[in-house]
């Protein structure tokens, strides 16, 4: 079974992401699994506290969206949405995950272990998890990341400022190596954006 990881820290920002790239992600026939982790478990964090009332009402989003999916595959072979449900039930969407680790080390080895627990996986992975990140020795949780899964991992940034994504890529190299591939990073927004190119893009390279 093929699984996706949406690796974020926002849950507030998760929403638009998962209102316009889900469905599409569902067609690929992947298990999306949501891992929340970084800064924003704590209230100072920037976006929606995540906590348990936060943590349910995204859930219920993401069981709609998939309902509504459901119901776009109605057709004769599959009359009602039960029967396209029933068809699809491998897709059906999980709770999100909750990493509240303080310590990226912590966090970097509970990812790594389920994504690897995986038979085939792929990674949407946010570029700042926590604040300051970049500073830390042996490199951010993203870089950290990335190094492990490269060939499958797509990175994206809420910050869509070419500066930000450069120093990320300076940092990465300068503790991992020059890398051989171009190291492409989205922006959030535009992959977010229904019918965009850059949506598209993204789309075309989960395998």
């Amino acid at each position: 079974m093929k699984t996706l990881f949406w690796i974020d820290d926002d849950i507030s920002l998760m929403k638009l992401a998962a209102d316009n790239l889900f469905q599409d992600i569902w067609k690929k026939e992947y298990v999306i699994r949501v891992i929340l982790v970084g800064d924003n478990f704590r209230s100072e964090g920037r976006g929606t506290h995540v906590d348990a009332v936060s943590m349910n009402e995204f859930t219920e989003r993401i069981e709609a969206l998939f309902r509504q999916y459901c119901r776009s595959k109605i057709d004769s072979s599959f009359p009602t949405e039960k029967k396209v449900s029933e068809k699809y039930k491998r897709l059906y969407p999980e709770r999100p995950i909750h990493i509240q680790e303080a310590q990226p080390e912590r966090a970097l080895k509970q990812i790594i272990d389920r994504v690897e627990n995986e038979d085939e996986a792929c990674i949407c992975l946010d570029l700042r998890l926590y604040n300051n990140d970049m500073d830390w020795e042996g490199g951010s949780l993203s870089m950290r990341l990335y190094n492990h899964f490269r060939t499958t991992t797509l990175l994206f940034s809420t910050f869509d400022d070419v500066r930000n994504k450069n120093n990320w890529r300076k940092r990465y190299e300068e503790i991992f190596g020059e890398s051989n591939e171009e190291i492409r990073i989205f922006s959030r927004n535009e992959i977010a954006s229904k019918g965009s190119d850059e949506q598209e893009k993204f789309l075309s390279m989960i395998p």
